[in-house]
């Protein structure tokens, strides 16, 4: 059965009315590219802010993630949303100092909070270990309910919680001095609702976009491999959105007949199997008006729609919702760049090493693919096994890198490797595709 990766945009509405999505790789910088002025909210609704450049917070990365960066040090830099709102669950990817330190000064630290209500809603650490939020705990990792979590490496601190209406927001708070300290990469809240299934997608997402998933609990769902959705076949789809051409659509076969009477723009074509241009064109404005948004919105076909008219093909069109066919073809091959293609993309690396990268640029028949504004993942998994792999890459001279861990490659044998290229309206593709990147770590010999 076809399924998909699960991203933030398949939340439900009604658990987002209250909530917002914070992915700080997207912070609007600084003239000088070096403080964070914004954060843009992925639906679209409520941004972080901070307009005042003595509380701008310094951008730069946690390992590999882009990241906030708080100083090691006593300060007041903070991010809040221009809005009230009120959160049922909220949570942030953040690393406390290295992520090896406690806090050795015993300082009031402010991990997010809302300055609209004075401060009675925070998470805040106020001695060495331990939290404080009107006696509700915080969980690390999706574990249980703890006020002991430091040191705290990159990981997913959460907490449900009655939450007051307020200005909510990465170390907000109205005490000066109060600040962060360490990095933070991601926050999302989620309200006025927050079901378990979601709390548990969202942890799976972030755990494995991170690299923080095997610190799960060993019975969490999404441990060893991040959520999937299934993908409604486009049959099922036209089934239920073009009531007429139910018949044909179950035989995947559309007669002249059928298309006569329920789009009428493509008489004249008894196979329906090949269609011009000009047979095509009329057929959009009823294709745009008739498909439900809960399969197609017209933007993803506005995309999806060129390529096949210009391939002059549309025999039966299989795409998951929301996948725009953007080569017309399902073929994109990788290369390390500076090199020919191979038949079978193969990476070696030695068993416990970080380097060499793994670079590769991504070919279609039509060029190479352009990865302007795009997020590119990696992600690897023994053969018939989980994934063990889910992390960002960075997008280098028009090339994925992915920068190795220490714990990647630790195990000797084969892999099967896979980049994910997700574009800016949510979109995405494997590379290469089909088939994966025969991943190689040899066994260190020692010395």
């Amino acid at each position: 059965m076809p399924y998909r990766p699960w991203t933030p945009n398949d939340v439900p509405i009604a658990e987002r009315a209250n909530g917002g999505v914070w992915d700080y790789a997207n912070a609007q910088l600084d003239s000088a590219g070096a403080k964070a002025t914004a954060i843009p909210d992925l639906w679209g609704v409520r941004p972080l802010v901070q307009p005042v450049a003595s509380l701008q917070v310094p951008f730069g990365r946690v390992g590999i993630h882009p990241a906030l960066i708080w100083p090691d040090a006593v300060n007041s830099l903070k991010m809040a949303t221009a809005a009230p709102f009120q959160p049922a669950w909220y949570a942030m990817v953040m690393q406390f100092r290295d992520g090896t330190q406690l806090n050795t000064d015993s300082a009031i630290i402010t991990l997010w909070g809302n300055d609209a209500d004075g401060g009675a809603d925070r998470v805040r650490l106020r001695s060495q270990t331990g939290f404080v939020d009107s006696g509700i705990l915080p969980s690390v990792n999706a574990g249980p309910p703890t006020n002991t979590i430091l040191p705290l490496p990159l990981s997913l601190v959460e907490m449900s919680s009655a939450y007051n209406a307020g200005t909510w927001g990465p170390s907000q708070t109205p005490n000066m001095n109060r600040g962060l300290r360490g990095g933070a990469a991601y926050t999302v809240a989620l309200g006025p609702a927050a079901t378990a299934d979601t709390i548990q997608r969202f942890q799976g997402y972030l755990g494995h976009r991170f690299g923080f998933a095997h610190r799960f609990p060993a019975s969490h769902p999404f441990r060893t491999a991040p959520p999937m959705v299934y993908v409604e076949p486009v049959t099922a789809v036209i089934r239920s959105a073009m009531p007429g051409l139910r018949g044909a659509a179950a035989a995947r076969t559309f007669t002249r007949a059928t298309i006569d009477g329920d789009l009428g723009g493509l008489a004249g074509d008894a196979s329906a199997r090949t269609f011009t241009t000009a047979r095509a064109e009329p057929m959009l404005p009823q294709l745009l008006g008739a498909i439900r948004a809960r399969s197609y919105v017209p933007a993803v076909l506005r995309g999806l729609l060129p390529p096949l008219i210009g391939s002059g093909r549309l025999r039966s069109v299989f795409l998951p919702r929301g996948r725009v066919a953007t080569t017309g073809q399902s073929h994109i091959r990788t290369r390390e760049p500076g090199t020919k293609e191979k038949d079978v993309d193969t990476f070696l690396i030695k068993q416990g090493a970080t380097s060499p990268v793994l670079r590769r640029e991504f070919l279609t028949a039509t060029g190479l693919v352009d990865l302007t504004g795009c997020r590119v993942e990696f992600s690897m998994r023994g053969y018939d096994g989980p994934v063990i792999v889910r992390q960002r890459c960075q997008v280098e001279n028009g090339a994925a890198v992915y920068y190795w861990q220490d714990d990647d490659t630790l195990k000797a044998g084969r892999y099967q490797g896979q980049f994910w290229i997700i574009r800016p309206d949510g979109s995405n593709e494997g590379a290469p595709a089909p088939g994966s990147i025969d991943i190689v770590i040899e066994r260190d010999l020692g010395r």
